[in-house]
């Protein structure tokens, strides 16, 4: 195994001359070993190979050469060695548990110039101490390697049909993939380019994706931190499943043409602008920290089934989709939110769907009236008037709270009816305090005639005497109550009437609330 003595800084290992001749040319003797072995030739034929390749002395001529009947020995040995550098371009060697260090390109000691004469190579259980790996016209694969820099994914053509690019690889600094002058994706052939991989952060930008770009087994928990995607087209399938330490998804001024599935996922961060989903878009049963979509566009199913939003007894960010626009349905079945949710500025062209849906006390506080109002609207429109008059309840509880922000004496009659409404009812989704409301008044009115009988507490004659004589008088007036107190209640004409209509309004609360459990 080829090391590097320690993990140098890039400018101190360049500047030691002498430990690059001396990687260079460990590496050369070690890649005409492997090269002998798996052809079974000897290693001084690759070795008289690598030197006339290198140093330029294969005749340009050699092709007419191969059409000659007769050659002497110089051109014998020059189509040989040109038949073998041909062979060696169009096989796949394996290169095993080797640790390269950062190349000067410019440099006598570039061992990636090596590759020109072998480029299809396959890379298992490496290490790479360089920020990139971009020798010309390799058609490299690794498996099992470790990337310790900043990574930047080079133009590469697969070496073999249908194989991953990175399998099994670990990336320890962020990993960056760019398209040419032409947005082109850089990788051609691969079936994915990161099959089980450990990556810390993905950069995609300014790229047109024609390669499925993750893949991981069942058996193998994805392990990624970061993916940030921007000025990107996707062509191909994104799923990303049971990501348990995601901090952070960034999408950008991008376009996802198949299906984007983010399942079971646990992330700290998820922002999305500029976005255009053209198929299914699933989020299920992923939990989020903060969530922010703005300005996109999903024209297919969207689905949020299950989700887990914010941080059970921490106040985080609203969930917020701002100016999105949904052509088809969306599911929030099942989805617990701890955080509140803005759907003010969304267009839909169906109903969301909010079935068995959960808002904490943190999140109805901070919910604005027009989010419950559609969602209310959304049950209303199945049929499901239990639901919508939960909903119902609490779009008046926003809306007691907007009117208390504002502070304008214009609200304040308004703001009082609420209040009595929420106290005596809750909205109407209260039925048991209304009922007991009606009772108390009952056994006050109760107690207040027997007391007037009996003179247990009160006596008939008192220091308000004068106050009660001008309230009954103005109860008497109104006739209802002249007809129902007699003569010898005339004394209690304003309690009567007053308990009359507290037990009017607490029955017809009762009766709204009994109702709205059923059918509103």
């Amino acid at each position: 195994m080829l090391t590097i003595p320690k993990p140098l800084d890039p400018h101190e290992w360049l500047a030691d001359s002498s430990a690059c001749e001396e990687f260079y040319q460990a590496f050369r003797g070690c890649l005409i070993k492997i090269i002998a072995d798996q052809l079974n030739i000897l290693p001084a034929v690759v070795e008289s190979l690598f030197t006339e390749y290198f140093s330029n002395t294969i005749k340009e001529n050699v092709y007419e050469c191969m059409f000659m009947d007769e050659r002497d020995e110089e051109q014998k040995r020059a189509v040989n060695a040109y038949e073998l550098a041909d062979q060696l371009k169009s096989t796949v060697f394996e290169v095993k548990n080797i640790h390269f260090p950062v190349s000067d390109n410019e440099g006598v000691w570039d061992y990636q110039g090596l590759f020109s004469l072998v480029p299809k190579i396959h890379f298992v259980g490496c290490h790479f101490y360089c920020a990139d790996f971009n020798a010309k016209l390799l058609q490299p694969r690794f498996t099992g390697c470790t990337f310790h820099q900043k990574y930047l994914v080079a133009e590469w053509d697969a070496p073999e049909d249908e194989k991953p690019l990175f399998a099994v690889c670990r990336f320890i600094e962020k990993v960056t993939i760019s398209g040419n002058e032409l947005c082109q994706f850089p990788v051609n052939g691969y079936s994915v380019v990161f099959s089980n991989c450990e990556l810390n952060s993905v950069n995609i930008k300014n790229t047109e994706v024609d390669t499925r770009l993750f893949s991981f087994s069942v058996e193998k928990p994805a392990q990624l931190k970061k993916i940030k995607l921007k000025n990107c087209i996707i062509n191909k399938k994104f799923s990303l499943a049971n990501v348990k330490d995601f901090q952070s998804i960034e999408l950008t001024s991008t376009v996802f043409s198949r299906k984007f599935a983010l399942i079971n996922c646990q992330c700290q961060s998820v922002v999305i602008k500029d976005t255009n989903f053209n198929q299914l878009a699933d989020f299920y049963k992923s939990q989020f920290e903060i969530f922010l979509i703005k300005k996109s566009i999903f024209r297919d199913f969207t689905g949020f089934e299950n989700c887990y939003f914010g941080s059970e007894g921490l106040f985080t960010k609203t969930v917020r989709l701002n100016y999105v626009t949904f052509y088809s349905f969306i599911n929030f079945r099942g989805a617990v939110f701890n955080q509140p949710l803005d759907l003010r500025n969304t267009n839909r062209q169906e109903q969301p769907n909010f079935l068995d849906a959960r808002f904490k006390a943190t999140a109805i506080q901070g919910t604005d009236r027009e989010t419950f109002r559609i969602i209310k609207h959304s049950f209303d429109a199945v049929g499901n008037h239990i639901e919508a008059n939960k909903y119902f309840a609490r779009e008046l509880q926003a809306y007691r709270k907007e009117l208390k922000q504002e502070a304008e004496p214009m609200h304040r009659r308004e703001r009082i009816l609420l209040w009595l409404n929420a106290q005596i009812s809750n909205h109407g989704q209260n039925y048991l305090r209304p009922a007991a409301w009606l009772l108390l008044t009952i056994l006050v009115t109760a107690l207040v005639l027997a007391n007037d009988k009996q003179q247990w507490l009160v006596p008939t004659s008192c220091w308000w005497a004068s106050l009660t004589n001008m309230l009954n008088g103005f109860a008497i007036g109104f006739l209802p109550v002249n007809a129902m107190v007699g003569q010898d209640k005339e004394h209690l004409a304003f309690m009567l009437l007053l308990s009359t209509l507290m037990a009017s309004t607490f029955t017809w609360h009762l009766l709204v609330a009994i109702r709205r459990h059923s059918k509103r």
